[in-house]
């Protein structure tokens, strides 16, 4: 016989349950947005270490994001940015809006650990679960849906594994694959797990407030045009629900930016 439910854990939930720093609840089988906050992400990333810890000096993946979020934010590659959200008329907002991505792009891990991708092609449904968690955290943070799988995120994620594996690896024993040219400058890994935390947040806050985002989004809008799903805070007629509330098709701000 499985053992009986926990009292304290809801019917309505799938899978079992884990705390979080902060003392939340959490579903890695049923992620809702409202288990989320960016001070368990903060203070779960600023202590995860990357590569399973196989590195030459103690390297968090809260570290890894920000060096990629400051490394995005001061990018002149118009290219990579084919989404209409990065494309802002205002280069201020346009650059925070870079760094805002590559800041959260592990956000999923802060609840998921850290796997390599050779463990990940293993395991088909954590990459289910990494989806379903990174999709909220986008929302959360007041970027679309899928801007993780954006190529401006791909290629600064890239961008710093080959970074990390000049600055932070042994000689490999085979070839890593292509991987885009490492960054100028050295990375000499901060040991200052509490000051990562601090800098994630701080981060976090200021790329907020420049990237002219919803504050506080509540549910989701699909837009018809780019076919992402984009965060909103206005009081809409949403779906009774606290997992994933999604309005009626609406087209998105920046695609209806571009239009005019």
């Amino acid at each position: 016989q499985p053992p009986a439910m926990s009292p304290i854990q809801p019917a309505s939930r799938k899978g079992g349950w884990c705390q979080s720093f902060s003392g939340k609840m959490f579903w890695p089988e049923d992620p809702y947005l409202s288990d989320m906050s960016i001070e368990d992400i903060a203070h779960s990333l600023s202590g995860l270490p990357r590569f399973l810890h196989h590195t030459s000096l103690t390297y968090v993946v809260g570290e890894h994001c920000l060096r990629a979020a400051k490394a995005a934010r001061l990018s002149e590659r118009s290219d990579l940015c084919a989404r209409s959200f990065f494309r802002h008329p205002d280069p201020a907002v346009a650059a925070a809006r870079r760094g805002l991505a590559l800041l959260m792009h592990d956000g999923s891990e802060a609840y998921l650990g850290d796997l390599p991708p050779a463990i990940k092609s293993a395991l088909p449904y954590y990459r289910h679960m990494e989806w379903e968690f990174q999709r909220r955290i986008n929302l959360m943070a007041g970027l679309p849906e899928s801007t993780h799988e954006t190529e401006l995120v791909r290629f600064y994620d890239l961008t710093m594994l080959a970074t990390e594996k000049r600055d932070l690896m042994v000689k490999p024993p085979a070839p890593w694959g292509e991987l885009p040219d490492p960054l100028a400058d050295r990375i000499y890994p901060n040991s200052d797990c509490h000051g990562i935390e601090i800098d994630f947040r701080l981060m976090y806050v200021k790329l907020r407030a420049e990237a002219a985002v919803p504050l506080k989004p509540t549910h989701g809008h699909r837009c018809p045009t780019c076919k992402d799903l984009y965060p909103c805070g206005d009081s809409c007629a949403v779906s009774d629900s606290l997992s994933l509330p999604e309005g009626a098709s609406e087209t998105c701000p920046d695609c209806l930016r571009e239009r005019a």
